[in-house]
C-alpha cells in the first residue's frame, strides 16, 4: 500500500486521506468503526478525514443505520485530483510570474547601487553561472583549465562558446598536458584552428582553475582538482581581484606552448616538461597565488556566503 499512498500524496492528498480512501476502494463500503480500525486511525481522526474527502468529492455517504461510506470509482478520483493539481499549478505559475516581475524590478534597482561583490557559488550552480557569463561576454574570455575533469566540464559549454565566436569574442585557454589527451573536445569545437581562439599547453598541472570574462568578472574554483561540477567557486566583479587574476593568467599564458596541432603539442610538452617546470620561482608564485585565494575562500565559508546565494 505504501507505493499507492505515495502516489496519492503526489496527486494532492495527505497521507491519512490517502490511507482512508485506499481502504474504502479496496474493502468496499464501511462504517466509521470498521474504517477507523482498518485505517489504523482514531475514530475522531477518521471522521475528520472523511469530511475532507467528501469536500474533495472523493467519498460519498450512504444514509442508513449505521451510516456507511463509499469511495467514488478510482478512475473518477484520479481525474478529479489531476484536474485540481493542474489548476493549482496554473495558479502557482501565475503567482511565480508575478513574483518574478516584482522582484526583478527591485533587483535591477539594487544592482545599480551595489558595489563590487564576492559571491561563493555552490557547486551545483557553478556551471549555470559560468554559462551565463559566457553568454554575456562580448570581447574576451581567458581560462586556465587544470585537469581532465575541467576539460570535460568545458565540453558542456561548447554551444555557448560557438555562439560567442559569432559575436567576435576572443578566447585564450591554458590547458595542462593531461587535457590534450581528450582530443574529442578540441577536434569537435576546432579550438586550435579558430581565428578567435588560442590555446596553449603547459606540461605541469596548474594549481588553479579560473576564468576571466571581458575583464569584468572572474570565477575561481575553490578545489581545481575536483573540476567545474564538483567544487564551489568564487565569483567576483571586484576590479582589484580581476586585475590580480588577470596578471596571474598572463604569467601562466607566457609559459605555454602554442597549439598548432594536438600531436605536435603533446610532443613539445613531453620534450619541454622539465624545462618549463624547472623554475622554482614560477612555481612558488603560482602556489602563493593559490594560497591567497584559499584564505579568501575560507573567510567566505566562515561567513556562509554560499547559503545566501
Amino acid at each position: 500500500m505504501e507505493e499507492e499512498i505515495t502516489t496519492f500524496q503526489e496527486l494532492g492528498l495527505s497521507r491519512v486521506q490517502a490511507k482512508v480512501y485506499i481502504t474504502l476502494v479496496t474493502k468496499g463500503n464501511l462504517g466509521i468503526s470498521t474504517l477507523s480500525k482498518l485505517s489504523e486511525l482514531y475514530r475522531t481522526d477518521t471522521y475528520r478525514v472523511i469530511k475532507e474527502l467528501e469536500n474533495k468529492g472523493l467519498v460519498e455517504r450512504i444514509l442508513m443505520n449505521p451510516t456507511l461510506f463509499k469511495a467514488i470509482p478510482l478512475e473518477e478520483s484520479i481525474s478529479i485530483l489531476l484536474q485540481r493539481r493542474a489548476k493549482t499549478e496554473r495558479q502557482l505559475r501565475q503567482k511565480a510570474l508575478k513574483l518574478k516581475f516584482g522582484l526583478s524590478k527591485e533587483t535591477k534597482r539594487k544592482e545599480v547601487v551595489d558595489d563590487s561583490q564576492f559571491v561563493l557559488v555552490p557547486a551545483q550552480r557553478v556551471m549555470d553561472r559560468i554559462g551565463k557569463a559566457v553568454n554575456q561576454t562580448q570581447k574576451s574570455a581567458d581560462l586556465i583549465i587544470s585537469n581532465i575533469n575541467s576539460v570535460r566540464g568545458i565540453a558542456d559549454l561548447v554551444d555557448k562558446i560557438k555562439k560567442s565566436w559569432n559575436r567576435g569574442v576572443k578566447w585564450r585557454i591554458v590547458v595542462c598536458r593531461e587535457g590534450t589527451k581528450d582530443e574529442t573536445l578540441w577536434n569537435r569545437v576546432d579550438f586550435c584552428t579558430r581565428k578567435l581562439s588560442q590555446i596553449k599547453f603547459i606540461a605541469c598541472n596548474p594549481l588553479d582553475l579560473m576564468g576571466i570574462y571581458d575583464q569584468k568578472e572572474t570565477f575561481i574554483v575553490k578545489n581545481p582538482r575536483m573540476g567545474l561540477k564538483e567544487s564551489p567557486a568564487l565569483w567576483s566583479d571586484n576590479p582589484a581581484l580581476i586585475h590580480l587574476a588577470s596578471d596571474h593568467f598572463e604569467k601562466i599564458w607566457s609559459q605555454g606552448i602554442e597549439c598548432r596541432n594536438l600531436e605536435k603539442a603533446n610532443q613539445e610538452n613531453d620534450s619541454n616538461r622539465t624545462k618549463r617546470n624547472s623554475g622554482s620561482g614560477d612555481k612558488q608564485a603560482n602556489q602563493a597565488f593559490c594560497r591567497t585565494f584559499d584564505a579568501l575562500f575560507e573567510q567566505l565559508f566562515s561567513q556562509k556566503l554560499g547559503n545566501s546565494f
